[in-house]
């Protein structure tokens, strides 16, 4: 089926997500945070990349990760790192 994305709002662009990652985790303890999460990113049900990051650095105190859609993760963590190099500079 073609799609006309000319006429598209482009909030309605992403009709399912594609590279879906699974599982983030984080634990707070005496001493600071751990942050884990699995490097699978599937392609419908298929186990497309196995060795992709999901945590960043964002600052030396600050680290963003996430599941799910991992374009829509890397766009997020692009204006993040722009907007904290920013307020630092």
């Amino acid at each position: 089926m073609l799609v006309n994305h000319a006429n598209m709002d482009p909030r309605t662009m992403s009709i399912g997500a594609v590279n879906i990652g699974n599982t983030v985790m984080a634990m707070k303890y005496k001493d600071g945070v751990l942050v884990a999460s699995d490097t699978v990113i599937s392609y419908g049900g298929f186990k497309d990349f196995k060795d992709k990051k999901r945590i960043f650095n964002l600052t030396n105190s600050t680290v963003i990760a996430a599941s799910g859609e991992m374009s829509d993760f890397q766009e997020v963590y692009k204006m993040l790192t722009k907007k904290a190099t920013n307020d630092f500079i």
